[in-house]
């Protein structure tokens, strides 16, 4: 019986599952704490969890990685070079080392302007030692990738370090997001490296022999060779996997609203005929524009971890921080309780972007060269966690919010405060860390509030379950193509106040009803996303496993490439100008233009399937000719001919 192990590495846990080829059913989950330090640690722990007995039975392993993706909100990727050819398009970009050669390409594929060579040479042998990995891009590098390779095969004569171009990341027009995209792949090529190298470590000691897939953006899956070249395109891979996987864990289901709450996120996917839409334009990640094809998945910041803001009893903001939840941090510093306890009495709530509740932990990470303030903090927190009121008090000043700021964003100290989590301890329906941490922080914000603490506990689970609810409005509302500002507009909020809160609608009632199931996956899904799903009136269905949708999305994903091909009439309409992805070729018969395109894309999709890992495949041709209407007749504008190939990977 042969079996796939599916691996999920997000920021908070590491997923594993096991499927049977045969039955195609999940037979074994597993979970444990990612281990960023050393991700060999815990994948090794979740494939021990996972309790199989013979790891030979193991015939293929796909990953899914939230990680590469990370890395670039976080803004912590890696030095890269960025070579264009033209000027430089209009916008920021992510990378600081960068060079502008003169060459040019129009918008017809017509070289313009040579490369000076001389000037190319220069500039790539300035990057030696300081980068660790180039990219190129040029405009209009999509109708003619020509000058794009010359440049490329430069760098890797007079570096020898990976060089991607733009036009084999994206053959659609966009200068700005095509170059952004190069570089930002760029700058992942080390990071997916390692993360790749620790997974094959772990299943090397573990004696799994089996092929290494990557989940990519959309959902599909790619080799390892070809994610060490092109890693942008693991940019959602973690969301884009529990999706596949809710479809996968749900059986008959084909559609329905998708809903994954972890740790930090909520990600929501509208699912049709057992597929999500991918995004046309590209994924945008950490306030980039890329054209990294991703699957249609709107993603919040409020999680099991999200930070919950008592503004007042009744304004409790959910998210979009994300913090140690306190029952976590008691289990392993218990006297937590006694210094929220102690340190309550007689504070008045101060207004400021901290609670009374909110404690403090020392971490691993370095602080370089620390000022008296930071020092001062780092020597309290050595000695053992603090609240916020603690250090306050210990300092004799509230003015240490900046200096706690900034140490919290750097990693050198953690913030730990009450969490949709800690709500769930303290309303008997989660029992897993320290719950009476949680109940001496809320007591800390009910003594400030003057309320009670069951008050408390019921206003923020009220807060997170409307949360949850306008997250999967507004999800809705965005894949139909509208923008819904429910925080600016006053009619809204009164609609909805009355969706949610019955006790003052005297003369109204308003209500939502979903028209489609919810599919909640995730650890928290039934405890949360079940009640969201009840207050919009909808049907909702908790897969089995559902709490490993990620890993089992990994182990479902199959291959997909696509490649197109675009003919249009050539210059002063004489013959034809064919654009394929690698070359502009110009041919003077429409139907050799035609054969040359599809026997080139065929060849060179055969190629990339095999070196994806898939040998036994299916191939698709679409051809769409588009003519206008002239007075004197029908007059020829192209022709666009699509081919792709589909297929699950080979286990040899």
């Amino acid at each position: 019986m042969p079996y796939i192990l599916g691996i999920d590495t997000g920021g908070t846990n590491t997923d594993g599952v096991i499927i049977d080829c045969e039955s195609k059913k999940a037979l074994h989950t597993a979970k444990a704490p990612t281990t960023k330090e050393n991700l060999v640690t815990g994948i090794k722990e979740c494939i021990d969890n996972i309790g199989i007995s013979d790891y030979s039975k193991v015939k293929l392993v796909s990953l899914s990685t939230t990680l590469a993706t990370n890395a670039v909100v976080e803004g912590k990727t890696r030095a890269a070079g960025l070579l264009i050819i033209g000027c430089a398009p209009d916008g920021k970009l992510p990378v600081h080392q960068f060079f502008e050669l003169r060459g040019a390409v129009d918008i017809k594929g017509n070289v313009t302007e040579e490369l000076d060579l001389e000037q190319c040479r220069n500039n790539i042998k300035s990057f030696k030692g300081k980068v660790e990995a180039v990219a190129v891009s040029g405009f209009a590098s999509v109708r003619n990738p020509e000058l794009e390779l010359k440049v490329k095969e430069m760098v890797k004569e007079l570096l020898g370090v990976p060089v991607v171009c733009g036009h084999e990341l994206s053959n659609v027009l966009g200068f700005y997001e095509r170059t952004v995209t190069a570089a930002l792949n760029a700058q992942l090529i080390p990071i997916i490296k390692e993360i790749i190298d620790a997974v094959k470590k772990a299943l090397s000691e573990k004696n799994i022999a089996a092929p290494l897939f990557i989940v990519k953006g959309d959902g599909t899956l790619m080799s390892t060779a070809v994610a060490e070249e092109r890693p942008v395109e693991t940019i959602l891979s973690g969301p884009a996997a529990s999706v596949v996987g809710a479809a996968f864990l749900s059986g008959r289901i084909k559609d329905g609203i998708v809903f994954d709450m972890g740790g930090t996120t909520s990600d929501i996917a509208i699912m049709e005929n057992g597929a999500i839409k991918v995004k046309k334009e590209g994924a945008t990640v950490g306030g980039w524009r890329t054209r990294v094809k991703a699957g249609d998945i709107y993603t919040y910041g409020a999680g099991g971890d999200s930070y919950l803001l008592f503004e007042r009893p009744d304004k409790i903001l959910v998210g979009p921080g994300r913090v140690i939840p306190l029952c976590v941090a008691g289990e392993a510093y218990p006297e937590l309780e006694e210094e929220l306890c102690e340190r309550r009495k007689n504070m008045s709530y101060q207004n400021t972007e901290f609670q009374n509740c909110d404690c403090f932990i020392m971490t691993s990470a370095p602080c370089p060269e620390p000022d008296s303030t930071e020092k001062a903090i780092i020597d309290l927190l050595k000695e053992k966690p603090r609240s916020f009121i603690s250090l306050t008090k210990e300092l004799k000043s509230i003015y240490i919010i900046h200096t706690l700021k900034h140490l919290v964003s750097t990693g050198v100290i953690a913030l730990s405060s009450l969490t949709p989590t800690d709500v769930l301890h303290l309303s008997g329906e989660l029992c897993l860390w320290n719950k009476n941490v949680s109940g001496a922080g809320v007591r800390v914000l009910s003594e400030t509030f003057g309320v009670s603490s069951d008050v408390l506990v019921s206003k923020a689970k009220e807060a997170v379950i409307e949360k949850l609810s306008m997250i999967c409005v507004n999800s809705i509302a965005s894949y139909e193509g509208k923008t819904l500002d429910f925080e600016g507009s006053p009619e809204a909020q009164f609609l909805l106040k009355r969706v949610f809160d019955k006790t003052g609608a005297r003369y109204l009632k308003t209500e939502l009803f979903l028209s489609k199931p919810v599919i909640g996956i995730g650890a928290p899904a039934e405890k949360w996303i079940k009640k969201a799903a009840d207050k919009l009136h909808g049907k909702f269905i908790l897969p089995k496993h559902a709490d490993v949708a990620s890993a089992a999305g990994a182990a479902a994903g199959q291959i997909i490439e696509i490649m197109e091909a675009l003919i249009r009439p050539g210059n002063d309409d004489a013959g034809y100008a064919l654009f394929l992805p690698w070359e502009r070729k110009v041919l003077y018969d429409f139907d050799e233009a035609l054969s040359y395109a599809s026997f080139s894309m065929k060849s060179r999709l055969k190629e990339k399937m095999e070196k994806a890992g898939c040998r036994d495949y299916k191939l698709l041709e679409t051809c769409e000719h588009t003519e206008a209407d002239t007075n004197s007749g029908k007059v020829y504008i192209e022709t666009k001919l699509q081919s792709a190939a589909m297929g699950s990977p080979s286990w040899d």
